[in-house]
């Protein structure tokens, strides 16, 4: 199931990267959209890719947070730091797989950002 999601990503992703080369291509001659609309593009790739560092530096905070507490509760002699332990390898894993998710998401930011500026810099020569 986990290939499954990383290929869904891929999908919608792909499917995306269309939508922006199918509204640069209707857009042909009319210059002063295609450079506005090229910048509207960059500056929403911009905000997503901040989104998706602070999202990733978000769960490295919580990931070592959530160790230190394990600790301090292991120190305590807590009676249920074994339940917790599980629960913490299962998000984990799931964390991992919101990684490699914005890893995939920032990939295909990076083909749309090139697109942008590819158009962009086209339009202004």
């Amino acid at each position: 199931m986990k290939v499954l999601g990383y290929v869904w990503r891929v999908l919608v992703n792909l499917f995306y990267v269309a939508i922006v080369l199918y509204v640069f291509a209707k857009l042909q001659g009319r210059h002063d959209t295609i450079i506005l609309v090229a910048v509207l593009g960059l500056i929403y790739v911009t905000i997503r890719s901040i989104a998706i560092g602070q999202g990733h530096g978000l769960i490295g905070m919580a990931k070592s947070l959530t160790v230190d507490l394990m600790r301090i509760r292991e120190l305590l002699r807590d009676e249920f730091i074994e339940d917790r332990r599980l629960s913490f390898k299962d998000d984990v894993e799931v964390a991992d797989r919101l990684i490699i998710k914005a890893y995939i998401d920032g990939f295909f930011l990076g083909i749309v950002s090139l697109i942008c500026l590819v158009v962009l810099f086209a339009e202004l020569s």
